[in-house]
This record gives structure tokens, C-alpha cells and sequence, in this order.
């Protein structure tokens, strides 16, 4: 249960794009409230507490580099400019959760969307 108010609640945080303001610099992210990798990445070590971990004129690269090295990274990697898709955002929350080793097939996005969902998130 945990887990799962845990995870509803990091899904609220990351799809938000107005309760966070971003804080890179020279980045400019799309119209209509599309969240793109670096944004996402920025908004996963906010709701993790750990900005004061990254330089303070950190870059959408800074954190994408910084979740990158704890494991933390969509399929492939974060690709900077990218928009975030269902697949992205499902691998990412597998991963934050720590659920990952229960993924049936781990190079397949649609397996981490089919755990997500047997727990009902």
C-alpha cells in the first residue's frame, strides 16, 4: 500500500508542470504543458530531495546525468529534448519504486507498463 500511495503521489508530482517551477537555465520546454526528459528528470530529484546534490545552476543534462548514475533513466537512456511518453514514464516509475526486478521482459516498455498496471496504478 505504500508503494502504491508512494508512486500515485510521484505521478502527480511529475506530470504537474506547473507546481515546479524548473530551475535550468537556457532551456526552454514545449508549448501545452508537454514535459519533455529534461524536465521530467528535474521534477524526479526535486520529489527525491536531492537538488542540493546538484550544482546550483544545474542543467536539464546535470539532472538527467545525476538520476542516470542511480539508476534511474527511461529505456535508452534520457534523450535531453525528447518528449516524455507512457513508456518513458512507466520504466522511470518501475524504477523509482524499486520494482524493476518483477518486470517480465526489461528491454520492452509495454512490460513495465503491464506491471503498473496488475498493481492498479
Amino acid at each position: 500500500m505504500v508503494l502504491k500511495s508512494f508512486a500515485l503521489c510521484a505521478l502527480a508530482l511529475l506530470l504537474a508542470a506547473s507546481c515546479i517551477p524548473s530551475r535550468y537555465q537556457g532551456e526552454a520546454s514545449p508549448e501545452g504543458g508537454l514535459v519533455t526528459h529534461a524536465e521530467l528528470a528535474q521534477r524526479i530529484v526535486w520529489m527525491l530531495g536531492d537538488e542540493a546534490k546538484l550544482p546550483v545552476r544545474a542543467t536539464g543534462l546535470d539532472y538527467e546525468m545525476y538520476l542516470s548514475r542511480k539508476g534511474i533513466a527511461p529505456l535508452g537512456g534520457w534523450r535531453h529534448g525528447a518528449l516524455v511518453t507512457k513508456g518513458d514514464l512507466a520504466v522511470v516509475t518501475v524504477r523509482l519504486m524499486g520494482l524493476q526486478g518483477k518486470v517480465e521482459d526489461p528491454q520492452n516498455e509495454e512490460a513495465y507498463i503491464a506491471l503498473l498496471e496488475s498493481i492498479e496504478l
